[in-house]
């Protein structure tokens, strides 16, 4: 009796090269790289004052908010206002500041912090203002002079705010016979006019006068009502300079 010749059965593949899962691997790919590109698209149709609010908000949510000078946000920014050129920019400022002022820093003549308001470069030297005057002493014309050559370039409002200290000899002078809001105010103003003749464009500055609502410190001693007459040069990072017409 002939043998039947049994089906030759085709050989196995190895692996599982042959069940078309390589498929689920090419389209999770596929699936990432879309969603990357739409990430990329979505970022660069971004509102920039809705990011600033979310930027704020995370800042807030990780404790970075309040130091012990009130209304003070602390130093640190977060990576999400570094993502965009005006954060950049707004550094960049910070740093030269620093960088133009450092001898300065470190004698305890400027003081240079950030906070809600933007960039602040407080004038806090002992010979800044005589108690009582808002005549810009030889000192405080050269620290402006120096930072006019920055104030000149920089792209924000820039605000000058006048202090005055609640010592009597600030508050009553004979000299000006003034009150605190109004030498607060004089003190910022003529810090203006300097700098307006240092070629510091007029339509970016503006000057405000706390009189002596905001001391910084209250020990009593010289050094403490030096640093009250002080004034407080800001620049507003938070805003754009208005074109002229």
């Amino acid at each position: 009796m002939a043998r039947k010749n049994k089906a030759v059965e085709p050989p196995k593949q190895s692996g599982e090269s042959g069940s078309g899962r390589w498929m689920l691997t090419y389209l999770d790919m596929v699936t990432l790289l879309f969603g990357v590109f739409v990430i990329l698209y979505a970022m660069s149709q971004v509102d920039q004052k809705k990011m600033q609010a979310v930027a704020e908000s995370i800042r807030m949510g990780f404790q970075g908010g309040r130091t012990m000078d009130e209304g003070m946000l602390s130093g640190g920014r977060t990576i999400l206002e570094d993502l965009f050129p005006e954060g950049v920019r707004a550094r960049h400022v910070k740093e030269r500041i620093t960088g133009l002022f450092r001898q300065e820093i470190l004698t305890k003549l400027i003081k240079v912090t950030e906070d809600e308001r933007g960039i602040v470069v407080s004038l806090i030297g002992m010979d800044n203002f005589k108690p009582g005057s808002a005549e810009l002493t030889d000192e405080t014309q050269e620290l402006l002079e120096k930072m006019s050559l920055l104030l000149s370039e920089v792209q924000y409002p820039v605000r000058i705010e006048g202090h005055t200290d609640d010592e009597v000899q600030d508050n009553n002078a004979t000299a000006i016979s003034a009150s605190d809001w109004e030498l607060g105010a004089k003190r910022s103003v003529n810090v203006i006019l300097f700098l307006e003749t240092r070629d510091v464009d007029p339509h970016k500055l503006s000057a405000v006068s706390f009189g002596s609502t905001r001391p910084v410190d209250r020990d009593g001693t010289p050094e403490s009502h030096a640093l009250n007459r002080r004034i407080d040069i800001i620049i507003v990072t938070g805003e754009k300079m208005r074109m002229k017409n």
